[in-house]
Order: C-alpha cells, then structure tokens, then sequence
C-alpha cells in the first residue's frame, strides 16, 4: 500500500511538473506575440507619423507656405482682432476669397465643426476676403466660428479658389499646410490626425 501511495505520489508530482512546463512555455510563447505585436503597431505608427510629416512638408513645398514680412507686418497692424486671438497661442485658420467654391468651404467647415469638438472652437478662426460694401465681414451664420477679414496672406495657394487650412502660430508662421480638393486622398488624415495632434 505503501509502494502504491509513493507512486500515485510521484505520478502526480511528475503530472504537476509536466503541466507547469506547458503553462510556462505557453506563457512564454504568449509573451513573444504580443512582444512582435507591440513592435509592428510601433512600426505602423512611426510609419503614419512619417507619412503625415512627409505629406505635410510635401505640400507646403510644393505650394509654400511661407508669410512674407510685409505681411505679418501688415496683420499685426491692420487686422488686430485676428493679431490679438493669435497672442493666446497657436490657431488652425481657414481662409477663403470670394471666389470659393461653396460646397467646399461647406465641407471644410462640417470637419471644423467635428474639429472642435477635440481642441474647441476658441482655437478655430475663419479668415475671408468677403466683406460688406460698410466693411462687415461676411460670416457663414450656420458655424459658429470667429470670422476677421484679411485680404491675403500672400501664400500662392490661396489662388486656387478653394479653402485654404493651416495652423498660425503667434509668430505668424504657417504649419501644416492644406487645401482639401487638392489632396482629397489625405481629407480624413489631416482633420483626424495632423490637425488634432498639434494642439
């Protein structure tokens, strides 16, 4: 009896042993995979950062994206409502003239809208050339964004009759650089992403 009690015991040791080893090799093997998972989520994500930094410096190469100092001279002295905004930090502006294309400038304001609602509407300004004959500037009442006049910001884009997004820092420097029927493709990435994550 004694003999048996010793094996059974010795069984069960040798049962606990070998279930302790697959536990700890299927840990181990668990462990691998979400080690290789965590890499290539960080690979994509550096990926998708390059790819927003290349596309934005693309775009504001291949348009410029640089305010002349006339200009900034002339903000800080004529348009001092939008100058005084700018002193409370960095705002993403979106500019149009007369000529816009309506349905556009639509729907870059519903993407503003849903914009605000991560980073608020004190950090959105529209700017426009469109002005009443006693010098009112002409709002689009429908969204609820601060409107200045400003007749340029003498940036080659802004000939293309579309709205022109970018960020103004309190310098008067341009960021991130966009224009939605140029780059439709990248539409939803600068108003999810880029935009989002400058602020």
């Amino acid at each position: 009896m004694k003999n048996r009690n010793i094996k059974v015991l010795i069984f069960v040791l040798v049962a606990l042993l070998a279930l302790n080893f697959f536990l700890l090799n299927l840990i181990s093997q668990e462990r691998k995979l979400s080690t290789l998972q965590l890499k290539k989520a960080a690979q994509q994500t550096s990926s998708l950062n390059s790819e927003l930094v290349f596309r934005t410096e693309f775009i504001e190469g291949l348009y410029g994206s640089y305010i002349s100092s006339e200009i900034k001279k002339d903000i800080r002295n004529n348009y001092l409502g939008l100058h005084s905004r700018l002193e409370s930090g960095q705002k993403v502006i979106v500019h149009f003239n007369d000529q816009v294309c309506g349905s556009c400038l639509l729907k870059v304001f519903q993407d503003l809208e849903i914009l605000s609602e991560k980073i608020g509407k004190e950090n959105i300004i529209a700017t426009t050339t469109m002005k009443t004959e006693d010098g009112q500037v002409i709002r689009n009442i429908d969204y609820d964004f601060d409107h200045y006049y400003v007749e340029t910001y003498g940036l080659p884009i802004e000939r293309y009759n579309q709205p022109v997004v970018f960020i103004l820092d309190e310098q008067l420097n341009v960021r991130s650089l966009y224009v939605a029927e140029l780059f439709p493709d990248y539409h939803f990435t600068y108003f999810s992403k880029v935009l989002p994550n400058s602020f």
